[in-house]
């Protein structure tokens, strides 16, 4: 008995379904001006039924197109600064080059700074290690001397900078290129010792190394002049210098070899 119901019931929705499908069919087929008003009015329908979905499409197509345009964004900044780094060493690299015509010099050797030591009397950097550095190799930077290596490990090595408070260096400053000798007083300010006062030095009068040192190839630029003095009760000038080497951004720097 049930099945004969539910067979009944199944074979009336499919007739009603079919007949449903062949009305709506023969009503959209007739090109009457009532049935064409119908269309339009369920076409309105139907387009305000689904514009929550195409709002959301849309909405989804915006949101995809805002990542990409964001991750393109983000590749150009990238690329840009890339390419700003890439002009800055090679700016870098340039300036280094005019290292050759220091006397006795053979080559340099670029390093990246990978860390910093700075302590209250002790200021040192580790750079990256090549197979020229060794103890007391000099290291400079594009401007002037940035200290010498004082020891070496397999990867890196320890460089003692120019501002350490225990750094001495044989210098030659003014017109008569007078001999001195540089010492850190604090951070990138030094002094220089030794200056006689019949010396003529002026203020902004480059700082360079004399040569004299085993270490340090002549006629590498050390500092600037930014105070001379003179006192009754002293026998030397009082002579006052700041380091050229942009200690506070070293990035890279480049060791010095002797022929």
């Amino acid at each position: 008995m049930l099945s004969r119901i539910i067979y009944s019931l199944g074979k009336d929705v499919f007739l009603l379904i079919l007949f449903s499908s062949l009305s709506i069919a023969i009503l959209f087929n007739n090109k009457s001006p009532q049935i064409l008003s119908i269309k339009s009015h369920i076409s309105d329908i139907v387009y305000i039924v689904l514009y929550p979905q195409r709002w959301y499409s849309q909405l989804l197509d915006l949101k995809n197109e805002n990542h990409v345009l964001k991750q393109n964004i983000a590749e150009s900044s990238l690329d840009k600064a890339l390419l700003s780094k890439l002009v800055t060493e090679n700016t870098q690299l340039r300036k280094a080059l005019r290292y050759n015509k220091i006397d006795s010099l053979s080559t340099i050797y670029p390093s990246y700074v990978t860390g910093f030591k700075i302590q209250e009397k002790q200021s040192t950097i580790i750079i990256s290690k090549h197979e020229k550095i060794k103890k007391n190799i000099p290291v400079i930077d594009m401007y002037g001397i940035v200290g010498r290596v004082i020891s070496s490990g397999v990867l890196t090595a320890q460089v003692q900078l120019i501002s350490d408070k225990n750094f001495r260096l044989s210098v030659r400053v003014g017109e008569g290129r007078t001999l001195g000798i540089y010492k850190s007083t604090n951070g990138k300010y030094g002094m220089l010792d030794g200056i006689k006062k019949s010396a003529s030095i002026n203020i902004n009068d480059t700082v360079y190394t004399s040569g004299i040192s085993k270490i340090y190839p002549s006629n590498i630029p050390v500092a600037k002049v930014i105070d001379v003095r003179s006192e009754p009760n002293k026998f030397f000038k009082l002579v006052e210098v700041e380091v050229l080497a942009d200690l506070d951004n070293l990035e890279y720097v480049y060791t010095l070899h002797n022929k």
